[in-house]
């Protein structure tokens, strides 16, 4: 049985070279479980609350555990954001992981105002909405 994991990144720019990595929410397909790795869960962040790398390596040996990764967006900003922070920090690029990616299945076959996962979420009558994050 393939392992799948569903994953999402907030991040405090959308550029990862002027960002830090806040935290990754993950869940692998078939688990209730929704798991966080958070920047303020390290005894680092007191010292220096941008520094991200420990974020970013945990949540690598979850990400290279997939068999199939599902982000929404991810194609186009998770994945490469990651990837960026990956490089910055000196560790191993992962394996090229097949993602799939619901943006694109909204994009093509949706004709709404924002293809936004909260205005999907409402536009479809989901009934789950983001967590507000304030600054």
């Amino acid at each position: 049985m393939s392992k799948v994991l569903i994953w999402d990144i907030e991040t405090s720019n959308l550029d990862a070279d002027f960002g830090t990595l806040l935290c990754a929410g993950y869940k692998w397909l078939g688990e209730e479980k929704v798991h966080t790795i958070a920047i303020n869960d390290y005894k680092t962040y007191k010292k220096d609350p941008t520094d991200d790398r420990q974020v970013v390596k945990d949540f690598l040996k979850v990400y290279t555990d997939a068999d199939l990764t599902v982000a929404y967006n991810g194609v186009l900003f998770d994945k490469p954001w990651l990837i960026a922070k990956v490089m910055e920090h000196g560790l191993e690029i992962p394996p090229n992981i097949p993602m799939q990616d619901p943006y694109f299945c909204v994009k093509g076959n949706l004709r709404i105002s924002r293809k936004s996962l909260q205005n999907v979420s409402y536009f479809l009558k989901l009934g789950a909405e983001k967590t507000p994050v304030e600054g």
